[in-house]
């Protein structure tokens, strides 16, 4: 079955739309070796964890030429963890959060005074206009962990989240989620705005 899936996402390499059983829409802004590689990872990747209760937009575009990944208006990745899945996991779990925190903007407005109050300190993230976009990154990048090891397990996530310190990217926030778990979560859970599915009776950061 894996043979015959993996035939028919290779027969479809020169096409830039590819729709799964998974109702994932992936495409590829320009197709090329790495691009066709990241896409066939991230289907794998849907497949094996069974990521539906994470997928809330079913459409990724890929493009090599992307710096930064975005969100929005959809959620556009590189090709630069294509040989490495756990952080190509976070990194679209990190993009597809952002869907599901701008339909809880109310709960997380409330919660930013108290993450300022307990985080203090924090840089502006280029491009943004100012500190709440930080705050905001902080959840979301605490539930990209949370989520990852559900997945993968607290030792593998811990690892994508220091390698993303060590590459600079949200180095002040991957390094408070690595550090303050605990005082993060608390927060989290007084404001209810953690999907269900990152409940799990586990004990991470302990």
């Amino acid at each position: 079955m894996k043979l015959l899936l993996l035939f028919f996402l290779v027969s479809c390499a020169n096409t830039k739309k590819v729709e799964t059983a998974l109702s994932l829409v992936i495409e590829e802004a320009t197709s090329s070796t790495a691009t066709q590689q990241t896409r066939l990872e991230i289907l794998h990747l849907a497949r094996k964890y069974d990521l539906s209760s994470f997928l809330y937009t079913k459409k990724i575009v890929i493009d090599p030429r992307l710096e930064k990944t975005k969100w929005h208006p959809v959620i556009t990745l590189n090709t630069r963890y294509k040989d490495h899945p756990q952080r190509l996991l976070a990194q679209l779990l990190h993009e597809e959060l952002h869907w599901w925190m701008r339909d809880h903007k109310v709960n997380v407005q409330v919660a930013i005074p108290e993450l300022k109050a307990n985080f203090k300190g924090a840089p502006v993230i280029k491009g943004s206009r100012d500190r709440d976009a930080t705050y905001r990154h902080l959840l979301i990048c605490w539930m990209e962990f949370r989520a990852v090891s559900k997945y993968m397990g607290e030792e593998a996530a811990k690892e994508v989240l220091q390698h993303f310190v060590a590459e600079k990217r949200f180095p002040w926030i991957y390094g408070k989620v690595l550090r303050d778990h605990k005082r993060i979560e608390k927060i989290v859970r007084k404001y209810e705005f953690i999907p269900d599915e990152l409940y799990p009776k586990i004990n991470l950061m302990r």
